[in-house]
């Protein structure tokens, strides 16, 4: 079941295929969002904005991770989202710590 979902996660970035063959060309006929950023953040040295594209792709693989996992088991899924949250709010709490 994780080796479904990190693959279906990996085939919706496809960044390697395009970035290799295309690198988005003729144009920009052939880029997606994360060669977008991929863009933005080394060629063109905008970090910021393609950090903030990078966090946006996160939270959407995350969004849908959750509704992948409550699919599958909602127990489980519960447990797995509550481990999440926590961990989230422990790192955020320690990045803010001197």
């Amino acid at each position: 079941m994780t080796n479904l979902m990190l693959i279906t996660l990996q085939d919706a970035v496809g960044l390697r295929v395009i970035f290799t063959m295309t690198r988005g060309g003729p144009g920009t006929k052939s880029q997606t969002l994360p060669l977008y950023m991929y863009e933005q953040a080394f060629s063109f040295g905008n970090l910021g904005y393609g950090t903030a594209i990078a966090i946006m792709l996160l939270m959407v693989g995350a969004v849908f991770s959750l509704i992948y996992l409550r699919a599958l088991d909602v127990e489980h899924a519960m447990t797995v989202h509550s481990d999440l949250v926590r961990g989230f709010v422990r790192l955020t709490r320690s990045g803010s710590e001197p």
